[in-house]
């Protein structure tokens, strides 16, 4: 068997890191050598140019786009350009609450979570996509972390289907703000903020109050 001393690689660079594939090259030359001495020629190490921060925003937008395969379903659909927008949100969003996420799966839950709503059209869709996204990361702190993240989506869509019929405003700043006064005071039931499908909108009038 062979032995690999493959250590991590240090990225220095954010944006633009130069990463000498010489950790690679010396396992492939380590190999051939083992078992075909002499009968090689050394592999010289490359320097590569590797923009990190686009690659990682290429691959999040595909897999955005690869979900209009699911939406579709329901008359939504996100262009490439809009995949692109909710990916910088996304970012810019988390550098505004001071949060950092390792990965990038939460557009894509957000996405099938709300794609079958009956209050999302295709002409809000990806506003309403925005919205939810900063809702979460906002909610995620409002929370003090102690929801995880897919609970966290499945209320959003709860309290947005029924007690907040389809009010992004009401999602914010009623349920989930009561929620996470909930969570914060170690209040039991702590997603039970009464009863939702019962309470009516802001500014409507309850027909049994005269």
């Amino acid at each position: 068997m062979v032995q690999s001393n493959l250590v991590p690689l240090n990225i220095k660079s954010v944006n633009y890191s130069i990463i000498i594939i010489t950790q690679i090259q010396d396992f492939v030359n380590s190999f051939f050598h083992r078992f075909n001495p002499g009968g090689y020629a050394m592999l010289k190490p490359i320097p590569l140019l590797m923009p990190l921060d686009k690659i990682s925003r290429n691959l999040a937008v595909e897999e955005i786009v690869r979900l209009n395969e699911k939406s579709s379903r329901y008359g939504l659909a996100l262009t490439h350009l809009d995949a692109l927008q909710l990916v910088e949100t996304r970012g810019e969003t988390l550098r505004a609450v001071g949060r950092i996420e390792i990965g990038g799966s939460t557009i894509g839950k957000i996405i099938e979570a709300f794609c079958d709503s009956s209050y999302i059209n295709q002409q809000d869709y990806a506003d309403t996509l925005h919205e939810l996204l900063e809702v979460f990361y906002y909610m995620k702190n409002e929370t003090l972390d102690l929801v995880p993240d897919d609970e966290l989506i499945g209320l959003m869509k709860s309290f947005f289907e029924r007690s907040c019929r389809g009010s992004l405003e009401l999602l914010k700043n009623r349920e989930l703000e009561l929620m996470a006064r909930n969570l914060r005071f170690g209040v039991p039931g702590y997603a039970d903020v009464g009863r939702l499908d019962d309470r009516p909108l802001d500014g409507e009038e309850d027909d049994d109050e005269y």
